[in-house]
């Protein structure tokens, strides 16, 4: 289980080739850019680019309180977003009124949403044992190179 806090526009992708967590248990905190100011004339106004988390197949996403399943990731290409990124701001064109010579002052762009999330991965078991092998065989067989028919 990983803690993470996801912020300004994060979203979560799912990887086919991704078996664990373990790059989210170092790195915990995300941030993605801040979204441009408003500029002058008409100019148009780029909001932040995304982060992009990639989890792997089987990634539970809880809320704060981990308890609230807020997604539940079990096919390849899945996407949620985690976190609304803020708006870009405007441009002083955009505040220029018909009687006015001369516009207000731009707008600086908005904030976005903080999130704290925790992510669980649901797993699989890849081997299972049957049962105990026989008294009169006292070593065990490694896993890897198991042939044998009789234990």
């Amino acid at each position: 289980m990983a803690a993470m806090v996801a912020r300004r526009r994060c979203h979560c992708r799912m990887r086919g080739r991704l078996n664990t967590l373990i790059d989210y248990r170092y790195q915990q905190h995300f941030k993605a850019g801040t979204g441009t100011h408003g500029m002058g004339a008409t100019a148009p106004v780029p909001t932040a680019p995304k982060k992009v988390l990639r989890v792997p197949i089987g990634t539970q996403i809880f809320a704060e309180d981990n308890e609230t399943l807020l997604a539940d990731l079990t096919e390849i290409g899945q996407r949620i977003v985690l976190a609304r990124g803020g708006n870009g701001g405007f441009g002083n064109a955009r505040f220029k009124g018909a009687g006015q010579s001369r516009a207000a002052p731009c707008q600086s762009g908005l904030e976005g949403r903080d999130a704290w999330l925790w992510l669980r991965l649901k797993l699989i078991a890849d081997i299972g044992l049957l049962g105990c092998p026989m008294p009169a065989n006292q070593h065990c067989l490694p896993v890897s190179a198991a042939r044998a028919e009789n234990c």
